[in-house]
């Protein structure tokens, strides 16, 4: 919540492997509050969210709530909204504009034909990637964005990036270097950093783990190789005369 007593919604963008999901767990983490995680790419339906009417055998027609619903319930839980712009259809979402409102107020969900609650000081955080690049993407309600306040999230330095490899893979400095190098020379996210770093670790050659990890063709790899070892070769620059060793 705000000083001036709004609740805030935060919707981090960012490319793939800018840390996005790792924030908002570690935001979770560090206020002690309940997390649930709730996936919406390829959802089709809001009752897949919030919950449908099945029938029960020995109980008859009975609503079964989802884990959104079910989350709402949790006095200070922080609700993660992963991919909300990768649903497949944008009517999905349009439940989110009631419980995302200013005044947290209860709302009826028709499925359910009853009045929904939210409990006290319940924190809604979503994620999206958003470029041409991501396939499956849909632009959002505008009404939906105005919901939230926007942080945008930027690639992390890459002596970050080898910290974290450091930490989590364990490898020696010189190849992490290499492939937080190559990575960043192609523009992918640390998560397929951490995945070739793994692969290099497990046994695969340098190229053998790029080429796992980053899921591109093999000739960038090569290129981004060969490129980094030219640019070893180069000891010095005089007079723009490259002087290459012999």
């Amino acid at each position: 919540m705000a000083d001036d007593g709004r609740f805030v919604n935060a919707l981090l963008m960012g490319h793939a492997g800018t840390g996005k999901t790792s924030l908002v767990r570690q935001v979770a983490a560090y206020t002690g509050r309940p997390y649930a995680f709730i996936p919406l790419g390829g959802v089709s339906e809001p009752r897949q969210f919030f919950g449908r009417t099945a029938f029960v055998q020995g109980v008859g027609t009975k609503f079964i709530p989802g884990l959104l619903m079910l989350a709402m319930e949790v006095p200070n839980c922080l609700i993660h909204l992963d991919e909300i712009n990768r649903v497949n259809d944008g009517s999905c979402t349009d439940p989110l504009h009631h419980m995302l409102d200013d005044s947290r107020a209860a709302f009826k969900y028709d499925d359910a034909d009853q009045i929904i609650h939210i409990a006290s000081n319940v924190m809604f955080f979503a994620t999206m990637n958003k470029g041409g690049e991501y396939t499956g993407t849909i632009d959002m309600d505008q009404a939906l964005y105005d919901r939230f306040d926007y942080l945008g999230m930027e690639r992390l330095p890459k002596s970050a990036a080898e910290k974290i490899v450091r930490e989590k893979v364990g490898l020696d400095l010189a190849s992490i270097t290499r492939i937080v190098g190559v990575g960043y020379d192609l523009e992918v996210g640390l998560r397929s950093v951490l995945k070739a770093a793994w692969h290099l670790k497990y046994g695969s050659s340098l190229k053998e783990a790029l080429l796992a990890g980053f899921s591109v063709d093999l000739s960038k790899i090569e290129k981004a190789l060969g490129q980094e070892t030219l640019r070893k070769k180069v000891p010095s620059v005089d007079k723009e005369v490259v002087k290459w060793p012999s």
